[in-house]
């Protein structure tokens, strides 16, 4: 799992998560979200298939370095329903 560029983004910005080799496919009653995983717990968004990975918007409240894991549960980050991940990402913003 990989981002699409190098530099640094920010709260509310589209960022490309690449699964290269991979590819993810949630069933039909399942979702996959990107968990942006904080000190409070994850904060999560639905992500969107794209060519060669997911575009998932980093949601506010998201500063710093950061983890970022694609999971099929919106409320929790466990072994269980973690598909991918963790992607560092450095998001531009204070808390």
């Amino acid at each position: 799992m990989a981002g699409n560029r190098s530099t640094r983004t920010s709260s509310g910005a589209v960022i490309v998560i690449v699964t290269p080799g991979f590819t993810l496919i949630a069933s039909r009653r399942s979702t996959l979200f990107a968990a942006f995983v904080t000190v409070q717990g994850p904060k999560s968004v639905e992500v969107v298939a794209t060519k060669g990975g997911f575009k998932a918007t980093v949601p506010d409240g998201i500063a710093g370095q950061s983890y970022v894991v694609l999971t099929a549960s919106k409320d929790v980050v466990s072994d269980d329903v973690m598909a991918a991940g963790p992607l560092i990402v450095e998001i531009d913003g204070s808390f």
